[in-house]
This record gives structure tokens, C-alpha cells and sequence, in this order.
């Protein structure tokens, strides 16, 4: 019963989508875990050890803070050009501000 809730919570609090990055064979999976930062909004962080940084980002919603994740790894990419930056499959975990901010359908007025 306890492995049957700890996969269903699973299956609620994760949300997987696929970030494509041309010319890479490999692929990476990484998980990233948004939090809600008090009244600052949301931060995002990665589990993956990249070698010259620290993946993350943040902004005032769920949305906003996905998208500096992402524009910080493209700049990433940039940064450091003689890098491979694999394909990556990204799992989202969310807590629960998060997880409501993201799919606010579900809240209740």
C-alpha cells in the first residue's frame, strides 16, 4: 500500500518534457526540483553536477522560472563552447505551491 501512494504521488508531483539541443548524441537525464522562495517566488534546481555551473533558475511563477532554467543553460552553451551539452530529458518535481502554480487549473476558488 505505502509503494502503491509513494508512485501515485510520483505520478502527480512529476512532470517529464524532453529539451532538444542539436548536433548531440547523448542523452542526459536530469531531474529538476521546483521550490517555492517565500514571497520571492520560484527556484529551480538541478540534481545533474554540471562541470562549470549550477543548473537553476527562478522568477515570480512556475512558468517564469523554467524559462531562466532554460535560457541559463543556453547561455551555458555559449559560455562554454568546447563543452558538450548533451540532449536532456528533464523529470520537473514540484512542491506543492508549485505543483498548484503550474497546474492552477485544479485549484478551487
Amino acid at each position: 500500500m505505502k509503494r502503491l501512494l509513494l508512485e501515485l504521488w510520483a505520478a502527480i508531483f512529476t512532470d517529464t518534457v524532453v529539451i532538444t539541443i542539436s548536433g548531440c548524441m547523448k542523452k542526459l537525464k536530469v531531474t529538476i526540483t521546483i521550490v517555492k522562495n517565500g514571497i520571492h517566488g520560484y527556484i529551480c534546481e538541478c540534481d545533474y553536477p554540471f562541470g562549470h555551473f549550477d543548473l537553476g533558475g527562478s522568477g515570480f511563477t512556475v512558468e517564469e522560472a523554467k524559462a531562466d532554467c532554460f535560457t541559463f543553460y543556453n547561455e551555458m552553451k555559449k559560455e562554454y563552447p568546447n563543452e558538450s551539452f548533451p540532449e536532456s530529458e528533464v523529470s520537473w518535481v514540484y512542491d506543492f505551491p508549485s505543483f498548484f502554480n503550474n497546474f492552477d487549473f485544479l485549484n478551487i476558488p
